[in-house]
């Protein structure tokens, strides 16, 4: 039995349902179809205390005319940096009327569980390379992000900024910010 059997099988009795019936067969339908591309723009590396981290790079680039756009992120830790004293904070601003605007999506987290437990972020950070935490001190390289096959199907604009900001978590001080600009394609 398919899908297209499950929805008609169902006993119908109006119209509403019926149309119900079919909105969802539909959607179902384009949502296993497409997927979301994220794509990196312009990254821009903010202020930063070099205290804590030091010599930050982050650069886009393709791998070749046909490929996917790719962040990478290069810094060096002067401190460890476990679960408890280090929060990631990922904001996402909208591009509307020649402008960036915050938007509703925010995500925090404690640096340990971006790494080991995050759905979204954390299955590409654990790709290049970095699969366990506390994080000691050292240089450290993510060659290569893509952001393809964890992204949500439906995100709500296509234009944006993603700020990066990372703080010292007793203190709530801010130690390092970076942004890289973004837009969103939904593809087959």
């Amino acid at each position: 039995m398919d899908k297209f059997d499950l929805v008609y099988s169902l006993p119908m009795k109006s119209p509403v349902l019926h149309f119900i019936g079919f909105v969802i067969f539909v959607s179902y339908d384009l949502c296993s179809c497409f997927r979301l591309q994220m794509i990196p723009g312009i990254p821009t590396v903010g202020k930063y205390d070099t205290n804590y981290v030091d010599n930050i790079v982050l650069k886009t680039r393709r791998n070749g005319r046909n490929s996917d756009y790719a962040l990478s992120v290069e810094f060096t830790s002067k401190h460890g940096m476990g679960n408890n004293n280090v929060s990631i904070h990922l904001i996402f601003y909208e591009y509307l009327h020649n402008e960036y605007r915050p938007s509703f999506v925010e995500m925090h987290y404690k640096i340990c569980d971006l790494i080991l437990k995050d759905t979204i972020f954390g299955p590409v950070i654990r790709r290049s390379g970095m699969t366990v935490c506390p994080l000691p001190a050292g240089r450290y390289h993510m060659m290569n992000l893509t952001f393809n096959e964890e992204f949500p199907s439906i995100w709500p604009f296509e234009k944006g900024k993603l700020d990066f900001i990372a703080k010292n978590e007793p203190s709530a001080q801010e130690f390092a910010r970076a942004n890289v600009v973004l837009s969103f394609k939904m593809i087959k």
